[in-house]
């Protein structure tokens, strides 16, 4: 399937948060008191709230304007700039809200939220509203911090716009006559509360908040997939098609993304909502505040959301050390894939939990291999790779050496192949790796089994 073309245009609007992990090592015991002691190490920013339906949408390769309210925050700047995020940031006394995790031995220690809900004032709901006016889709990303009133929500409705709302408020008065609410479970079960009703099956549910609302419900449902009650069609459910759940964290925000992003491709709602649901499923299986491209959502190789760029595999190390699993990692050129390549590969993923492959980019193998190579290029390499069970994530880097990936990884254990020596990786890899407590392995190669033999025989055999 072939990614459409955007054909109308898409705000966001809504609460912005900045995620924020921190990870390091706990060596002991403060004598201040009986608490762990954290030596920071590394700090990682990522966009959340309606920062990452933004993103989202922008990785899917569709354009919006994103509009919350912050007092001025460089970091969040500097992340929507890296983006390629338009946005407007009405000004405000109160901090965008920030979610801190500290992590240590491939463990969350504590989580620190910080914010202070303060409604919008009449006057930034009138700033909203006027960025907001040249927009034919408006998703409302509310998180219940001050940004989302019913006044913005009459005014957009009112306005003719189509307005797609991911809803966290109780406040289910304001969510009327809206084209589209994407509740999970317990949101569900809350809106339907606030209309005064006891807890009723899914089905009811969502037939209840369609009728109030009159708009169209899609209920997000965990395992269970995901439920479309529209206004003029019977119900219909669409089968979670996740392989395998890493981390529901941001999947509400890449369903409302997909919806409007399709939606804006002309896509009708039944076809946009199969869309999301495939995105789902490649987004929990992922790690992290992540988002979904469009490589990753129309094709269908069986390589979703492996491949992944420097500041994705940062997030995704560190959800991936919260859910305590050990980490492989190894790297090469792996121009044409031999069974070398793939033994290796297996015996480096038995060593771990999730194995990371760093894969040097086309210029960085022209530099160590001369101009004649690599046979193939760095996008098709990636994606055989990621197509192999026993690699779970793609890096591609364009460094020498793999150290600058390595720094930002910290596996807990580096792989090297046998035609390597302790001494030619211990300048300066194994160093770095053994620094913070990881182990350096060497597997032993197959022997005879080169992609500089495979070359030499396509030659002589011409």
């Amino acid at each position: 399937m072939q990614a459409p073309v955007q054909s109308r245009s898409i705000a966001v609007v809504g609460d912005i948060i900045l995620d924020e992990y921190v990870t390091g090592r706990v060596e002991r015991i403060s004598p201040e008191a009986p608490v762990q002691v954290l030596n920071v190490e590394q700090r990682t920013f990522c966009l959340g709230g309606a920062a990452n339906v933004a993103h989202s949408i922008a990785a899917l390769g569709g354009k919006c304007t994103l509009v919350g309210k912050s007092a001025p925050c460089p970091k969040l700047v500097e992340l929507l700039q890296e983006a390629g995020i338009e946005h407007t940031l009405i000004p405000d006394l109160v901090s965008v809200p920030r979610k801190t995790r500290f992590l240590a031995s491939n463990q969350q220690l504590l989580r620190v939220d910080e914010e202070s809900v303060q409604r919008a004032s009449a006057e930034q709901v009138r700033l909203a509203l006027d960025r907001l006016s040249a927009a034919e889709i408006v998703v409302v990303s509310d998180y219940d911090k001050g940004m989302v009133t019913q006044e913005l929500l009459e005014q957009l409705v009112s306005a003719g716009k189509t307005v797609i709302v991911d809803p966290k408020s109780a406040d289910v008065s304001r969510y009327k006559g809206v084209y589209l609410i994407t509740p999970n479970l317990r949101e569900t079960a809350r809106l339907v509360a606030a209309l005064g009703k006891a807890t009723v099956s899914v089905e009811q549910s969502g037939n209840l908040l369609r009728q109030e609302l009159h708009a169209n419900v899609l209920m997000t449902r965990g395992a269970e997939g995901m439920t479309l009650f529209e206004l003029d069609r019977a119900l219909a459910t669409f089968p979670t098609q996740a392989k395998e759940v890493f981390d529901v964290t941001g999947a509400g925000d890449t369903v409302v993304a997909t919806v409007a992003y399709a939606a804006a491709c002309g896509m009708r709602l039944h076809e946009s909502v199969m869309l999301a649901n495939r995105a789902a499923g490649i987004v929990i299986g992922k790690v992290g505040t992540a988002t979904v491209g469009s490589n990753e959502l129309f094709r269908t190789d069986g390589s979703e959301g492996k491949v992944l760029g420097r500041a994705a595999v940062r997030a995704a190390v560190n959800r991936l050390r919260s859910e305590k699993r050990k980490i492989v990692f190894t790297n090469g050129c792996f121009d044409l894939l031999h069974v070398g390549h793939v033994d290796l590969l297996k015996k480096a993923k038995a060593l771990g939990d999730v194995l990371i492959l760093g894969l040097n980019s086309d210029a960085g193998i022209r530099k160590l291999k001369g101009p004649t190579r690599p046979i193939v290029c760095e996008q098709d390499r990636a994606q055989i790779m990621a197509a192999l069970d026993c690699v779970d994530y793609v890096v591609v880097f364009g460094e020498n050496t793999p150290c600058d990936l390595i720094e930002d990884i910290r596996p807990d254990i580096h792989v090297k192949g046998g035609d390597y020596t302790v001494d030619e990786i211990s300048m300066p890899e194994a160093r770095i790796v053994r620094s913070y407590g990881g182990q350096v392995v060497i597997i032993d190669l197959v022997r005879g089994k080169s992609t500089t033999d495979l070359i030499a025989n396509v030659r002589d055999n011409r």
